[in-house]
């Protein structure tokens, strides 16, 4: 993002044609980063979510795109529906047009301009960015550089033009109520996090000690064959530039949505209810599971997927590496006959592990385990899968009563 605190405080004259435009600035103190160290894990890991392309026996591949700019926008946005003023005031002084940094919109000015390359028809936005998504293609923003605020565009300022594009979403998120749109989605996943962490609290209150073992489950007709990479890459930036072309022409018929992925969501629902059913009828596997939390994800490529956290009494469950492992081998060859993957995660020794045994009065561990569970609530923030029928992406098993009478805990 264009520092524009780092110019230095004096006026700057950009010549225009015939036309001297100086810009001045208020102040030297650098602005803000509206990116923080948490955002910044959420970004890599909602990148690599979506844009991961999974290779059959290769490594996995990025797909180089703008997704990332998404958390750039929802902070612009916030700002913008929250009433920020308006980015930058112009006046005249000896008749050339000056231009201030009036608020922290203008930081913004660089990244506005890149908002066609962030969307994709095959998710659906939180309202903010859907405003901004719909208001863009329309407004003359669209045809700026968006790199100087100072070029002229149709007889404007670029940044007089920002001025307008501020003012048009500021008008029509108080038209469509998108402050309450916005507080209602945010509801919804907070309402989901409290929910993990009700349920996560309720299975220490029962057991002395939970194990907890995470499974990513896949169907391989998401993997790619080595041999077909590249023109798989060739299709995607077809598709994303197809993608795009259309949007902004506003040709919604033309939209790519989920031509990419290569699972579709009702085969990986119908696998989902196959596993769970057969649960109670596996007590090799399953005789001491004491719950789960599931969710459904997809990626632009691959398609859809499921990543579920299963819970068992730590008192009679010790091996929770071999466990996974035993569990990522039954759904690849038994719930999906052969035709899925799996990804023991309880294997991966990353930094901060929380996976495992943890014990009821290890109240660092179990914050941290409900911090990493609660990303499977966070993961529709900003964007979620737009399925192509009416589902649920995300879900929590009933507690189940232990069956001992156990010792007495005092909550602390």
């Amino acid at each position: 993002m264009y520092n524009w605190n780092e110019i230095n405080n004096e006026s700057m004259v950009e010549q225009v044609g015939d036309v001297a435009i100086a810009i001045e600035h208020k102040s030297k103190k650098s602005t803000d980063n509206p990116t923080s160290n948490e955002r910044i894990s959420d970004v890599t890991r909602h990148d690599k979510r979506v844009d991961t392309v999974k290779v059959k026996g290769g490594n996995d591949i990025l797909i180089d795109s703008y997704f990332a700019l998404l958390f750039v926008l929802d902070t612009f946005m916030r700002l913008v529906v929250a009433g920020e003023g308006l980015p930058f005031s112009v006046h005249e002084v000896s008749g050339q047009k000056r231009m201030k940094k009036a608020s922290k919109l203008a930081d913004f000015f660089c990244s506005v301009g890149q908002v066609a390359k962030a969307y994709s028809s095959a998710f659906a936005y939180a309202p903010h960015i859907q405003l901004l998504f719909d208001a863009y293609r329309k407004h003359p923003i669209s045809s700026c550089t968006c790199v100087n605020p100072w070029v002229l565009l149709a007889g404007k300022l670029e940044g007089e033009h920002f001025n307008d594009f501020v003012m048009l979403l500021q008008r029509d998120a108080k038209l469509q109520g998108t402050a309450k749109k916005l507080n209602d989605w945010c509801r919804r996943v907070n309402k989901n996090m409290r929910r993990i962490a009700r349920y996560v609290d309720a299975l220490f209150d029962c057991y002395a000690r939970v194990v907890t073992v995470r499974v990513d489950l896949h169907l391989s007709g998401s993997l790619v064959d080595a041999e077909d990479v590249s023109s798989v890459m060739h299709e995607v930036e077809a598709a994303m530039a197809n993608d795009m072309a259309a949007y902004l022409c506003g040709n919604d018929r033309e939209l790519v949505g989920n031509a990419l992925a290569r699972v579709g969501i009702e085969e990986v629902m119908a696998a989902r209810d196959h596993l769970f059913a057969n649960m109670r009828g596996k007590p090799s596997l399953f005789e001491h599971l004491i719950g789960h939390v599931w969710r459904i994800e997809c990626s632009r490529v691959g398609g859809y997927h499921l990543h579920v956290a299963f819970f068992f009494d730590g008192s009679k469950v010790r091996q929770h590496e071999w466990l996974a492992q035993q569990i990522c081998e039954y759904w690849d060859e038994v719930v999906t006959d052969g035709f899925g993957y799996a990804h023991n995660c309880n294997r991966n020794r990353y930094p901060d592990y929380v996976l495992g045994p943890t014990d009821y009065d290890d109240h660092d561990k179990r914050g941290r385990l409900l911090k990493c569970l609660k990303y499977l609530a966070k993961e529709d923030q900003l964007v979620y899968a737009k399925p192509t029928v009416k589902c649920k992406l995300f879900g929590t098993g009933r507690l189940r009563q232990p069956t001992g009478l156990g010792r007495r805990r005092r909550k602390e």
